[in-house]
């Protein structure tokens, strides 16, 4: 009787770190945090605009960045994480 109890609470687990992962959008904790530090909302559209904040952003390295690139890319949001991230260095340029 135990072991189902134990097998339900496991996948109540399991549920809840699908359902946070979906919330953030598949980015690790500490990418999720540099993107709110910023004041960028979770939507990767809105996120994809904002590549020059992230590029000079505290703790948003060249890792952090790709990672960022790799969700975008598979969300269809960019076509290439190289360019995203050059053009958001170069926007910073012209600033």
């Amino acid at each position: 009787m135990s072991s189902k109890i134990g097998k339900k609470r496991f996948c109540r687990k399991e549920n809840l770190k699908h359902e946070t992962n979906q919330r953030n959008l598949g980015l690790s904790a500490r990418t999720v945090n540099s993107i709110k530090r910023q004041h960028i909302e979770l939507n990767p559209l809105l996120i994809a605009g904002h590549v020059h904040t992230l590029c000079v952003a505290r703790g948003v390295g060249e890792k952090t960045l790709k990672e960022i690139g790799e969700m975008l890319l598979l969300r269809g949001v960019i076509n290439n994480i190289d360019e995203w991230i050059e053009d958001g260095r170069q926007r910073n340029r012209r600033s």
